[in-house]
């Protein structure tokens, strides 16, 4: 008889198709609106570890209404810099699905999570939206985490770190690889560094795919 336990293979797998269906089904709606918001945090402080790891300086991190985002800064290595946007929220998703995936400490990573992005907007002088952003996303975080069943809070830490690995390849397929005349991180690494526009989405598509079949790998194992 198939089991449908806590952890299960199966309960994996319905749990992620449902939120597979779910993110392509409503992006773009208000109902995920916090999670494009959260999207662009990620990308932004990714895109600050790129200057930062590589000998460089971030002005200030902004992300705006419209969901966009803007990282000004100097130094580094451009290649780093460019390619950390994509990459490295793709990076954070996966840790934060198989963080929810193979632990019971939901609550605490959730709390974790918001108190990081309120704490990562303030370290890098984040601009007005983002500073109410990071205090919506940190208060509602802990929250959740206080009053929610720890089974919510694996939930959503799993639907957070799912959009967050999808949101590479849904925005360089449509910011990058149809519109490739945009000014976008991969246009701009183009011009740094050489190669084309399209080349560079189509890598971060690549890589972000083997991010998400690593981690989707990850988590069926026992």
């Amino acid at each position: 008889m198939l089991s449908f336990e806590e952890k299960s293979p199966l309960r994996q797998f319905v749990v992620l198709a449902a939120l597979v269906g779910a993110a392509y089904t409503l992006w773009g709606t208000k109902v995920m609106y916090p999670f494009e918001i959260i999207t662009t945090f990620l990308h932004e402080i990714s895109h600050a570890f790129g200057f930062l790891l590589t000998g460089g300086s971030v002005i200030e991190m902004n992300v705006h209404p419209d969901s966009s985002g803007s990282l000004p800064g100097y130094g580094g290595s451009k290649f780093f810099i460019f390619s950390s946007g994509y990459i490295g929220s793709c990076l954070f998703g996966a840790m934060i699905f198989l963080a929810a995936a193979k632990s019971d400490w939901d609550r605490w990573i959730l709390a974790f999570f918001g108190v990081a992005i309120l704490g990562l907007t303030i370290i890098f002088r984040g601009n007005e939206f983002a500073l109410i952003a990071g205090v919506i996303t940190a208060v509602v975080s802990l929250l959740i985490a206080k009053f929610a069943p720890n089974v919510f809070c694996d939930y959503l830490l799993r639907f957070i770190g799912l959009t967050s690995m999808l949101f590479p390849v849904y925005d360089v397929y449509q910011g990058v690889i149809k519109n490739p005349q945009l000014r976008t991180d991969a246009a701009m690494l183009a011009e740094s560094v050489g190669g084309s526009t399209v080349m560079w989405g189509w890598l971060w598509i690549i890589v972000s795919v083997a991010v998400i079949g690593f981690t989707v790998r990850q988590t069926f194992k026992s």
